[in-house]
């Protein structure tokens, strides 16, 4: 009896270690730990595994958002500085004055001197006087004896002196001479002599130069203008 008891232990020794051998870890696996002989070891829990180490992604590329080129104003350019252009000055419409006056060289006398009349023309105006005309009628007690005149033409008809000028500029002056003689009529009292100047547009005027029967010469101030 007593080496039957030996025996039984021995193979309950003997299984055991064989479960020990069945259930230890091979390769660093998990196993089982030994359990006591005749109860069903209980699995031990896994050990978690870290998980792969992998290399990071790398980050998506952002496309840059684009910046629309900020506009640069042209720099104006200032403009090359001409030199003034000359400014016409008008010239105000000009218009001729015709100033006329007459003398006598000396007085009428019985003796049947010679009697000189002068007619000046003066253009006081800023334009030339155009066409103009001078006439001059002797009273009945006079004969024409000559008339001449520094522009112009002279042109008689019986005692009526006319002298026609063509233009007369600004500021010149026509001087126009008549002699007279007289013929021995009886001379009223108060006779005068008178020119008359006539252009067209406004130019015109008159002079009256007293004939006396005696005494000094008569001067004829100036009486008549033309055109202002």
């Amino acid at each position: 009896m007593k080496s039957g008891a030996i025996l039984r232990a021995t193979l309950v020794m003997s299984l055991a270690l064989l479960a020990l051998v069945a259930f230890a870890p091979t390769n660093g696996s998990p196993g089982y730990a030994a359990a006591p002989f005749g109860l069903t070891p209980s699995p031990e829990p896994p050990t978690p595994k870290p998980p792969p180490t992998q290399p990071p992604e790398p980050p998506t590329p952002i496309p840059p958002t684009p910046v629309p080129p900020t506009p640069i104003p042209p720099t104006p350019i200032p403009p090359t500085p001409r030199p003034p252009e000359p400014t016409a000055i008008p010239t105000p419409a000009g218009a001729p004055g015709i100033v006329v006056s007459k003398t006598a060289s000396r007085y009428v006398s019985a003796g049947g001197e010679l009697v000189e009349f002068r007619i000046t023309l003066t253009n006081t105006g800023n334009a030339v006087a155009t066409n103009v005309q001078v006439t001059d009628q002797l009273p009945a007690f006079l004969d024409l004896v000559s008339a001449e005149t520094t522009k112009g033409v002279v042109i008689v008809e019986g005692r009526t002196v006319r002298v026609v000028i063509d233009a007369v500029a600004p500021g010149e002056v026509v001087t126009i001479i008549i002699r007279a003689r007289p013929n021995g009529q009886p001379q009223p009292p108060g006779a005068i002599n008178t020119v008359i100047v006539t252009a067209p547009g406004p130019v015109g005027g008159s002079a009256t130069v007293p004939i006396p029967a005696g005494g000094a010469p008569p001067v004829l101030p100036v009486t008549g203008s033309a055109g202002g």
